[in-house]
C-alpha cells in the first residue's frame, strides 16, 4: 500500500465510459493532479488541494475517491511548479482556459518529468 504525507503531491488516474446515441462508446482517462493537505494515521488521503483549486477537497466527496492514487513524494518532485503547470496547461479547444486535466496517464508522465528533481535511493 502506498503510505501518503501531509506535503506529498498525488496523481489521480481514474477511467470512465463515455457513451452516446448513435456513437460507439469508448473509455475516457482523467488525469489529475493535487498536492495532499491530510492523511488518515495509516497514511491514507483525507483531503488533497487539486491544481485547478484555490481550496482543500475532502477525498470522500471527490469523483477521485476510488480512482488509483501515484505518489509524487515532496523530495523528488518540485511540486509549486508542478502544480503551476498544471494550473495553467490550456484548453486544446478553448486556450484562453486553464486548468485541462491530462488525457493519459502516459502524457502525464511525458510532461511532468521535467519537474523531477531527485532520483529515488
Amino acid at each position: 500500500m502506498t503510505v501518503f504525507k501531509r506535503g506529498d503531491g498525488v496523481l489521480f488516474a481514474r477511467t470512465s465510459r463515455v457513451a452516446m446515441i448513435g456513437q460507439a462508446s469508448y473509455d475516457r482517462a482523467d488525469i489529475e493532479v493535487g498536492t495532499v493537505t491530510s492523511v488518515t494515521r495509516d497514511g491514507k488521503i483525507k483531503a488533497y488541494q487539486p491544481s485547478w483549486g484555490e481550496r482543500p477537497l475532502p477525498l470522500r466527496t471527490s469523483v477521485y475517491l476510488h480512482a488509483t492514487a501515484y505518489i509524487l513524494p515532496k523530495g523528488e518532485w518540485d511540486l509549486p511548479a508542478v502544480m503551476e503547470y498544471c494550473r495553467n496547461r490550456p484548453w486544446s479547444h478553448k486556450p484562453e482556459h486553464k486548468g485541462m486535466p491530462f488525457e493519459s496517464l502516459e502524457q502525464s508522465r511525458a510532461e511532468l518529468r521535467q519537474f523531477k528533481t531527485a532520483v529515488p535511493a
